[in-house]
């Protein structure tokens, strides 16, 4: 009896430490505050990577429904979804297809996805909180129907064939929420989520090479932004009277959740301690993870293009050692570009970075750790708070070509991997993408 109460009391210290420890967080003050690499996550966190599922075409998104059926949806660019089911099997059907929805005589394939250069295509699916009972599921991707402006999408899941939605089923449900002009085909941001609150939270990047120097600052575009949106009304949508600009009366300005953003490619949710993590694709120097706690209110201000990570943004080609007025709130953690190439060979000769969002862990010794890789480096990262500040450690060191994450139902944090770009050029090519799964080593 003396044991188990001592294993209660030993259980009970360790939830009040995993507690203690993912309360307080804070947004750093000043630069030197900012996690940079070298940092160690508190757990003793071990971990490495399972592979659970190949054979998938440019995967860049990755969700689970909520249903309680255990399935992973993938997102394929080209603009499929797929299906792995709670065994590991793949569903030989896709769970949609948007390649061949509306054929036309100006566009025989009918592929309503524009995916002709790699930052477009189909970007992201989100599964409405209330999925399983009434079937709706969101999408966001380039139009091709729209001159390449993002579209999200509701489509409806037919309670009679849940494993896809046939062509017949998307065109008679395809509602069209929301159109977002956008000015190039880079930096057009692409995921969608629903928070904690039941609303629909969009990333969008800052138009790239045709935008407004300043459109992730201004109020009158959705570029450079995190929107926050109400789908449950009869209307497209409407923007919630608690947003933090909507009682300035202007849309979108009514719509915008954050700002000052880059390219937030992907971004989560902590589901047990709340709070809003931002992987936001660096220009040419750094790469950062912005922070949004629980509390927020929203409006925050995340400072590009004047400042990239907790630094003046210098554009490239500028040599001179430009100052600036310190804008916005800093990020928790950020990392520099290297000076030299990559050794992953998917990089190529390019001395680049690339910051993935994966997701929040909370098992392996981890608590409300935001796990994130890197496109050209291949390495997994986690950013955590330890109680006073956050660390930023390199966790897992491997060669893929990290393109996005998610969770899956059970709250494991997955990571996708596909060799598009540098060295698929060959059509022959099979499919390179795979899932893996994070695990306590």
């Amino acid at each position: 009896m003396k044991n188990i109460t001592n294993i209660f009391y030993f259980l009970i210290s360790l939830n009040l430490i995993f507690i203690f420890t993912a309360m307080g967080q804070t947004i750093p003050k000043t630069s030197d505050q900012v996690a940079q690499p070298g940092g160690k996550i508190t757990g003793n966190v071990n971990l490495k990577i399972v592979k659970i599922a190949e054979g998938f075409e440019g995967p860049v998104n990755i969700s689970n429904a909520g249903d309680g059926t255990k399935r992973i949806f993938v997102v394929e660019r080209e603009g499929k979804v797929k299906v792995i089911n709670k065994d590991y099997s793949i569903n030989k059907k896709p769970f949609l297809d948007l390649t061949n929805l509306r054929p036309s005589p100006i566009n025989p394939k009918g592929n309503d996805v524009q995916s002709e250069f790699i930052e477009q295509g189909l970007f992201s699916i989100a599964f409405h909180p209330n999925f399983k009972n009434n079937g709706y599921i969101y999408v966001h991707y380039s139009s091709l129907r729209h001159n390449g402006s993002g579209i999200i999408v509701r489509f409806t899941v037919d309670k009679k064939n849940p494993e896809y939605i046939s062509k017949k089923q998307a065109l008679m449900t395809e509602k069209i929420i929301m159109i977002i002009e956008q000015p190039s085909h880079n930096n057009n941001g692409g995921q969608i989520s629903f928070g904690p609150d039941g609303f629909l939270y969009i990333g969008l990047g800052d138009g790239g090479w045709g935008t407004s120097k300043k459109a992730s600052l201004e109020h009158s575009n959705r570029l450079g932004k995190i929107l926050r949106i109400n789908v449950d009304t009869n209307k497209k949508y409407k923007a919630p009277e608690d947003n933090p600009f909507y009682q300035n009366g202007g849309t979108p300005e009514n719509e915008i959740w954050a700002k000052g953003l880059h390219n937030p490619y992907k971004f989560s949710f902590d589901k047990v301690n709340g709070g809003m993590f931002i992987a936001d694709v660096g220009d040419n120097t750094w790469e950062e993870i912005n922070y949004i706690p629980k509390a927020s209110k929203g409006g925050d201000n995340f400072g590009w293009p004047i400042m990239e990570g907790s630094n003046c943004h210098i554009p490239m080609g500028n040599k001179t050692k430009q100052k600036c007025k310190i804008t916005g709130k800093f990020p928790i953690a950020k990392y520099k570009h290297p000076e030299k190439s990559s050794k992953n060979k998917s990089a190529g000769a390019f001395a680049c970075a690339s910051v993935q969002g994966l997701g929040v862990a909370n098992y392996g010794g981890m608590n409300g750790v935001y796990l994130f890789g890197d496109w050209c480096l291949g390495s997994i990262y986690g950013v955590g708070w330890d109680g006073s500040k956050w660390q930023l450690e390199e966790l897992i060191k491997t060669d893929l070509h990290i393109t996005a994450g998610g969770n899956d139902e059970n709250g494991n944090v997955l990571a996708l991997s596909a060799k598009f770009y540098f060295d698929d050029q060959n059509p022959d090519r099979p499919p390179y993408g795979t899932v893996w799964k994070i695990v306590k080593n």
